[in-house]
C-alpha cells in the first residue's frame, strides 16, 4: 500500500466517526447480553450448589467407611476402614479422620459432684484429635486421659477433674480437654458411628480417651474412617464425588473389606441432585429474558445498518455505475459494518464479564463468581457475533442493491415492505400461535423449548401490530386537512418514511422486556416471602421451656390478655401413622400469625369455628373425695367380674395435667374415692367417666347401671344432679380407638337417674365424657398428608393427641398450605386439644410466636411463669434463606437483563437519529428557506421522535404485561419440593409506573436534546 494512504474502510470511517462509534456501540451491548445470562446462571448454580452442601453439614456430605469390631479388634478394623476410604482420591477431600467408639452407652460421674453424671458411647481418635476446636484443654494423650464435649461439661465439668466411667472394667480419668463438639472435627468425634448411620438421636456426645485405653476396656464398638469436604464443592467436582463414592463402594466389596463386614455411607449425592431443579429453575428464568433481550440487539443493530445503509446507498449505487470490481463493492458495503461489529463484541464481551461480576456480587454477596471460559458462555458468544453479522448482511442488502432511479430521485426509503420483511412478520405471527397453543397446553416453563420464546414473541408482535396500525393511521390522517402546521410536518415526514417506527419497535421490544423483568423479580420475592410466611408461621418463633406445673396456653393469654401480641404454639411430630401435628390458639391466628387463614380455603372466622366448634360446659368437681351412687347394677358380659375388674374409673384435670380416681368395682349403692385421691380442693374438670378391666385375655366385660348421683365432701349431690342429665355426655372413643364401630358407652335418660351401658375387651376402657370438648378432634389437613382413614365417621382417621395417645381427629378442611409444617401434618386448637389430651404429658415442643415488633412486656410476664427462651427464629432470617434459593436470585439477576434492554433501546434511539441527522438536515434548511421560524423546526424535530417512541414505550410496558401475565403462572418461582401458597401474581404497580415515567423522562429528553443538536447552525435566511 503506498505511503499516505490508508485502507479505504478507514478512511470511510474517518469520514463518518458515528456511524462506526454507533455500531460498534450496539454490538458491544448485543454482545453483553448474549453473555450475561449464562454467566449469571453459571454463577447462581455454583452459589446455590455451595449454600445447599454447607447447610447440609458434615452429617449428609462426608464419605464414610465403618466396619464393628468386638473388643480389643480396634486396630484391624481400623486397617478395614482405611483402605477403603483411601480409595477416595478427589482433592476435594481431606485426608482420612479414623476413629473408634463403643456401640454402648456407659455412665459416668465426677467424683465429688454426685449431681454430675450421665451417660455416653467412649470414642477414641487412631492417632490425634486433628482439626477439633478444644474450648480448653488438649486431646488425650494418656491412657489416664479423657476429653468431654462442650455441650456434656457445661459448667459442671472442669478441666483437672477426674472422671469415673463406669464400663466393664471401670476406671477414673483425668479431664484434660473441653472439646467443641459442634463445628470442625469435633462434630465427627462427637459420634463417628452415627454417620454412618446417619441418625438424628439425641445420644450424648462421646467422651474420647487414647486408642490404648479404648482397647483396654475392652468393649465392642465400631471403627469409622471419615473423609469430610475440605472446600466448597464446585460444579466441575461433582463427576469426581460420583467417582469417588463409586470407587469406596467397590472397595468393600474386596476380600479383606468384606470380610470384616465394612460398609460406606455418603449422603453428599442426594444434596447435589436436590440441587437440580434449582439449577433449572435459574437456567429458566434467565433465558426467558436474554432471548428476549438478544432478539431486540439483532433488532436494533440492524436497524442502525439499515440507517447507514440508505444514506450511502447513493455512494454504493454510482460504485456500482462507475464499474467498480464486485469484490471490491461488496468489500465497500461489508467490511466497514463487519469490522464494527467485530470490535464491538470483543469490547462487549469483557464489559459482559465485568457486568456479571458486577451484578452477581450485588446479588449473591462477595463469594460469587463468573467463569467466562465455560463453554455455554464461549457458545453465547458466538452466537452474538454470528446473529449480528447475518443481521448486517440482511440489513444491508436492500440499500446496496437499490436500482438507480430511485437513487436519481435522491431517496433511499423504501415505500412498501420488502419481501424479507413480509416473510418475517409472518413467521412470527405463526411462531406466536404455536407459542401460546404451548403455553395453553403445558403447565410449567422447564427447559428447552418453544415456550421460552413467550415474552420475546408476544412483544415483537404487539409491536408489529403497533406498527402497521400506526402506518395506516398516518396515511389516514394526512390526506385530511392539517390542524396545525406541526402536525403537518410530522404526519407527512412519517408517511414519506414509514420505516422510521421500526425504532419504535425496537423501543416496544425493550420496555417489554424491562417491564418482564422487573414484574417477574418483584413477584418471585413476594411468593418467597408468603413461603417463608407460612413456614415459620410469624413474624417471630420463640422456642421455650415450660415448667411442668404451669398450663402453657393460659401463661401466654395472661402475658398478652389483649390477645394481639402473642399465642401458643405446640408441635408434634409425625409418629406412626399418626401426622405431625400443630396446635395453636385460634383465637389469635389472625391478629398474630404471618399466615393467612385464606390460605387454608377459609375464613378468619369460620376457621376458628371449625377448629374449636361450640361445646357444652365443662363438668367442674372440688373437693378431694368423690362419691357415686348407682343402682341396678348388673354384668352383662362374656366373663364375671374377678380381680382384673371392671373397675369404675373416673379421670379428672387440673393444673398440673390429668388425674385418674379409682372406685373399685361398680356395685349397687355409693362408690366412695379414697380418702384425698382427689387433688381438686382449687377445682377440677371432669374428662371422662369409664370402666377398665385389666389383663390380656380375650374376655370382654360389659356393664349396665344407674348413675342416680354425684357429690364430693365440697359439693353436695343436689348441686352436681345436673350431671345425671344424658344430653351432657357423649359416648369417648379415646385412645382405644381402632375400626371398631361399638360404642363403648352407651347414655340413656332413667326416671331415677342416668342410665349407662359399658362395654369393652380386657385391657380396654369403655368411657363416657362430658360434651364440653368434641371428639373427633377437628383439624386442618396439608395437602400431601397421608391419611388413615376411620371407618363410620365422616372425614375422620387415626393421629395423636399431643401427649401421642392414640386419638381421632377429623379432617374439616384440606388446607394449599399450613403454618410450620407446609404440606405434611395438621393444625388443631390448642385450647381443645388439651381438653383431649393430658397437657401435662406433652411431647411436643413449645413456641410463642410474636406479632412483629418488640414485645418487652409479654417475655417478661412469661418469664415471671418461670418460662425460659431457648430459640428464636426471625420471619427475617428465613426470609432471606428463602431469598438465597435460585429462583429468586435468578430473578433479581434478570433485572440486569433489564437494564441492558433498556440502554440497547435509548442508545439504538439516539443512535439511528444520529446517524441519520444528515440525511434530514436538507429537510430542515428548505423549511427555513421557506420561512419556517426555528422554535417551530425544534418543536417538529422533537415531536417527531417523542410522539411514536413514546407511545413505543407505553406499547412496550403493556407488552411487557401481557407476556408476564402469559407466561408467569408457568414460570418455576417457587420450589417443586413441598406445598407452597397460594401464588399471588397479581402486578406491582409502583415499578411499572416508575418504568412509565422514567422512560418517557428519558424519551423527551433525548428529543429534545437532538432536536437542538440538529438544527444547530445551518443557513439562515
Amino acid at each position: 500500500m503506498p505511503a499516505g494512504r490508508s485502507v479505504f474502510w478507514v478512511s470511510s470511517v474517518r469520514r463518518r466517526p458515528a456511524s462506526f462509534v454507533w455500531l460498534v456501540t450496539l454490538s458491544a451491548i448485543a454482545m453483553v447480553l448474549s453473555v450475561l445470562a449464562p454467566l449469571l446462571v453459571r454463577a447462581v448454580d455454583e452459589v446455590t450448589l455451595a449454600q445447599a452442601v454447607h447447610r447440609a453439614g458434615i452429617e449428609r456430605t462426608a464419605i464414610v467407611a465403618a466396619a464393628d469390631v468386638p473388643g480389643g479388634s480396634a486396630q484391624s478394623g481400623l486397617v478395614s476402614v482405611e483402605a477403603v476410604t483411601n480409595a477416595v482420591h478427589g482433592s476435594v477431600w481431606a485426608p482420612p479422620f479414623r476413629a473408634v467408639d463403643s456401640s454402648t452407652e456407659y455412665s459416668w460421674a465426677l467424683r465429688g459432684r454426685a449431681s454430675a453424671r450421665g451417660t455416653a458411647a467412649v470414642a477414641a481418635p487412631q492417632t490425634s484429635c486433628r482439626g477439633t476446636t478444644f474450648v480448653s484443654g488438649r486431646c488425650p494423650t494418656r491412657n489416664s486421659e479423657i476429653a468431654v464435649a462442650r455441650s456434656t461439661a457445661g459448667t459442671t465439668v472442669k478441666v483437672g477433674a477426674s472422671l469415673r466411667l463406669k464400663t466393664p472394667t471401670a476406671v477414673t480419668l483425668r479431664v484434660v480437654g473441653i472439646y467443641d463438639d459442634r463445628s470442625g472435627m469435633g462434630a465427627v468425634l462427637k459420634g463417628p458411628s452415627r454417620l454412618s448411620r446417619h441418625t438424628d438421636s439425641p445420644a450424648a456426645p462421646d467422651l474420647v480417651v487414647t486408642l490404648g485405653q479404648f482397647g483396654r476396656l475392652n468393649v465392642d464398638g465400631t471403627a469409622s474412617s471419615v473423609r469430610v469436604l475440605r472446600r466448597d464443592v464446585t460444579l466441575d467436582d461433582v463427576s469426581g464425588i460420583r467417582a469417588d463414592i463409586q470407587r469406596a463402594q467397590d472397595e468393600t466389596l474386596t476380600a479383606v473389606s468384606a470380610a470384616a463386614g465394612t460398609r460406606v455411607t455418603s449422603h453428599i449425592l442426594d444434596v447435589v441432585d436436590g440441587v437440580e431443579p434449582q439449577r433449572d429453575a435459574a437456567a429458566t428464568l434467565l433465558a426467558v429474558a436474554a432471548l428476549e433481550a438478544l432478539g431486540l440487539a439483532w433488532f436494533a443493530e440492524a436497524l442502525l445498518v439499515q440507517r447507514i445503509g440508505r444514506d450511502r446507498a447513493g455512494e454504493w449505487g454510482l460504485a456500482r455505475l462507475r464499474g467498480l470490481p464486485r469484490g471490491r463493492w461488496l468489500a465497500s458495503v461489508f467490511v466497514e459494518p463487519a469490522v464494527a461489529v467485530i470490535a464491538g463484541c470483543a469490547v462487549g464481551a469483557v464489559v459482559g464479564v465485568a457486568a456479571a461480576q458486577l451484578a452477581a456480587g450485588a446479588v449473591m454477596g462477595p463469594a460469587a463468581t463468573v467463569e467466562p471460559l465455560q463453554p455455554l458462555v464461549i457458545g453465547a458468544a458466538v452466537l452474538s457475533v454470528v446473529g449480528s453479522l447475518v443481521a448486517l448482511v440482511a440489513a444491508s442488502v436492500r440499500s446496496a442493491r437499490l436500482p438507480l432511479s430511485v437513487l436519481l430521485r435522491e431517496t433511499a426509503e423504501p415505500r412498501t415492505i420488502s419481501r424479507v420483511a413480509l416473510i418475517g412478520q409472518t413467521a412470527i405471527v405463526l411462531l406466536a400461535l404455536v407459542v401460546v397453543y404451548s403455553l395453553v397446553s403445558q403447565t410449567s416453563i422447564t427447559g428447552p423449548q418453544v415456550t421460552l420464546l413467550a415474552p420475546a414473541v408476544v412483544a415483537v408482535l404487539i409491536g408489529i401490530v403497533g406498527l402497521r396500525l400506526a402506518i395506516a393511521l398516518i396515511r389516514r390522517v394526512t390526506r385530511k386537512a392539517p390542524r396545525s402546521l406541526t402536525g403537518l410536518l410530522v404526519g407527512r415526514r412519517l408517511g414519506r418514511a414509514p420505516s422510521a417506527l421500526y425504532v419504535a419497535v425496537m423501543v416496544t421490544m425493550g420496555l417489554a422486556v424491562v417491564t418482564y423483568s422487573a414484574q417477574t423479580a418483584v413477584v418471585a420475592d413476594r411468593l418467597q416471602d408468603d413461603r417463608a410466611a407460612a413456614y415459620l408461621g410469624a413474624s417471630q418463633a420463640v422456642t421455650v421451656s415450660v415448667p411442668s406445673d404451669v398450663d402453657f396456653l393460659q401463661a401466654v393469654r395472661r402475658a398478652d390478655p389483649s390477645g394481639t401480641q402473642a399465642m401458643a404454639v405446640e408441635l408434634l411430630p409425625s409418629r406412626g401413622d399418626a401426622p405431625s401435628l400443630v396446635a395453636l390458639d385460634a383465637s389469635r391466628l389472625t391478629a398474630v400469625s404471618s399466615w393467612e387463614p385464606a390460605w387454608s380455603g377459609l375464613g378468619a372466622a369460620k376457621l376458628r369455628a371449625e377448629l374449636a366448634p361450640p361445646a357444652g360446659a365443662s363438668m367442674t368437681v372440688t373437693g378431694t373425695q368423690i362419691s357415686i351412687e348407682l343402682a341396678r347394677v348388673s354384668d352383662v358380659g362374656d366373663a364375671p367380674p374377678d380381680a382384673t375388674g371392671p373397675f369404675l374409673t373416673m379421670v379428672v384435670q387440673n393444673a398440673t395435667g390429668w388425674h385418674t380416681v379409682s372406685f373399685g368395682a361398680p356395685h349397687d349403692g355409693t362408690l366412695v374415692s379414697a380418702p384425698h385421691a382427689v387433688p381438686c380442693a382449687d377445682g377440677c374438670r371432669v374428662v371422662w367417666l369409664g370402666e377398665r378391666r385389666d389383663g390380656s385375655d380375650a374376655s370382654s366385660f360389659a356393664t349396665a347401671m344407674t348413675i342416680t348421683g354425684f357429690s364430693t365432701d365440697a359439693q353436695p349431690a343436689s348441686r352436681l344432679s345436673p350431671w345425671l342429665d344424658a344430653d351432657r355426655w357423649r359416648n369417648r372413643i379415646g385412645e382405644g380407638s381402632d375400626s371398631v364401630l361399638t360404642p363403648g358407652a352407651v347414655i340413656r335418660s332413667r326416671p331415677d337417674g342416668l342410665g349407662v351401658l359399658f362395654t369393652g375387651g380386657q385391657g380396654d376402657t369403655a368411657s363416657m365424657a362430658p360434651k364440653d370438648a368434641p371428639e373427633p378432634l377437628p383439624a386442618i389437613v396439608g395437602p400431601s398428608t397421608q391419611l388413615t382413614r376411620y371407618p363410620g365417621i365422616p372425614h375422620a382417621f387415626v393421629g395423636a393427641g399431643l401427649d401421642q395417645s392414640r386419638l381421632l381427629l377429623q379432617e374439616v378442611q384440606r388446607a394449599r398450605i399450613l403454618p410450620r409444617m407446609l404440606g405434611d401434618g395438621a393444625v388443631v386448637d390448642l385450647a381443645v386439644a388439651d381438653r383431649v389430651a393430658d397437657p401435662a404429658q406433652s411431647a411436643a415442643s413449645d413456641e410463642v410466636w410474636l406479632a412483629p415488633g418488640a414485645h418487652p412486656e409479654v417475655m417478661a410476664a412469661l418469664a415471671r411463669d418461670h418460662i425460659r427462651v431457648t430459640g428464636r427464629t426471625t420471619l427475617r432470617s428465613v426470609e432471606d434463606r428463602f431469598a438465597s434459593e435460585a429462583s429468586p436470585r435468578s430473578a433479581r439477576l434478570g433485572l440486569a437483563v433489564g437494564a441492558g434492554a433498556l440502554l440497547l433501546s435509548l442508545l439504538g434511539v439516539i443512535a439511528i437519529r444520529m446517524v441519520g441527522a444528515a440525511g434530514r438536515r436538507r429537510d430542515w434548511d428548505s423549511l427555513r428557506t421557506a420561512g419556517v421560524p426555528r422554535r417551530l423546526l425544534r418543536r417538529v424535530a422533537a415531536v417527531e421522535t417523542l410522539v411514536p417512541i413514546g407511545l413505543a414505550a407505553v406499547l412496550g410496558v403493556g407488552a411487557g404485561v401481557v407476556a408476564f401475565v402469559l407466561t408467569v403462572p408457568h414460570l418455576p418461582l417457587t420450589r417443586g419440593d413441598g406445598a407452597v401458597p397460594p401464588p399471588d401474581y397479581a402486578l406491582a404497580p409502583l415499578p411499572l409506573a416508575a418504568t412509565v415515567a422514567g422512560v418517557l423522562l428519558l424519551i423527551a429528553v433525548i428529543a429534545e436534546v437532538g432536536a437542538r443538536l440538529e438544527l444547530r447552525g445551518g443557513r439562515s435566511r
